[in-house]
């Protein structure tokens, strides 16, 4: 039978007394609680078993290795589908959103220049200033950026 081992896997931290191992099964104790004897014992285990079903249990292993590394590729594939997808989504509404703001900007400063052309109309047709902003009924608010701009 041949065992195998870590590198750490140290005697002395596990065989105080030589009657409490027994050397032919090659049982550890539980009571024996070093570090590297939970995969001691699963080494013994294994190499317990007979040729047969030693293959057995290594193409078992070898299907909950491919398992798992098909669940973590999966689940690495769908992460990266949703951060495109995510990205892609955030960028139309980005999109949607600046086009929105900006077709406002627009439309307030297309409001804007109109104002002053109509008030500049009515100057130069003999209103004044507070007459003028009056008659197109501009609110107060906006009286001080059109005085500026005219």
């Amino acid at each position: 039978m041949s065992i195998y081992l870590p590198t750490d896997f140290c005697f002395t931290k596990v065989i105080y007394k030589r009657e409490d191992c027994d050397f032919k099964t090659g049982e550890i104790p539980d009571a024996f609680t070093a570090q590297g004897l939970k995969e001691a014992r699963e080494i013994l285990r294994v190499d317990a078993l007979s040729e047969e079903e030693r293959k057995i249990y290594k193409r078992y292993l070898e299907s909950v290795r491919l398992a798992l590394s098909l669940d973590d590729s999966s689940r690495y594939e769908g992460y990266c589908d949703g951060h495109i997808d995510g990205r892609a989504e955030g960028e139309k509404i980005g999109l949607e959103k600046g086009r929105a703001e900006g077709e406002k900007i627009g439309l307030e400063k297309g409001r804007t220049e109109q104002l002053v052309e109509s008030i500049k109309n009515l100057i130069s047709n003999g209103f004044d200033f507070e007459n003028a902003v009056e008659v197109l009924k501009v609110s107060t608010d906006q009286i001080e950026e059109l005085r500026r701009l005219i």
